[in-house]
């Protein structure tokens, strides 16, 4: 089998079901993405596909554009994951690496 949620959960650290003011938070971008590790991954790939199809309804592009987002290596880390484990395309992840630094 897969390592890929072994390694989400590494990457990720004890930051689910706890409620947050402002998201993206701590690599989580949305609130529901807060819940559980499944819906986190479910919210990272639903994010960067609408980025890659309509970014002005993304929330990357919202929010890594005017620079809200404190530096954190996890963002950067879980797309990265999420390509090398075939959750997006190659061309998906070119273009959301632009937005996440």
């Amino acid at each position: 089998g897969s390592d890929f949620e072994s390694k989400w959960r590494q990457l990720s650290g004890n930051v689910y079901g706890r409620r947050h003011r402002y998201y993206p938070f701590n690599g989580i971008l949305t609130e529901y993405g807060g819940t559980n590790w499944e819906e986190d991954v479910a919210e990272w790939v639903a994010e960067t596909y609408q980025l890659y199809r309509l970014p002005h309804y993304s929330f990357i592009a919202q929010y890594f554009m005017r620079g809200v987002v404190i530096a954190d290596d996890r963002y950067a880390a879980k797309l990265l994951l999420l390509k090398d484990y075939g959750f997006i395309t190659d061309k998906v992840y070119e273009i959301v690496a632009r937005y996440i630094k």
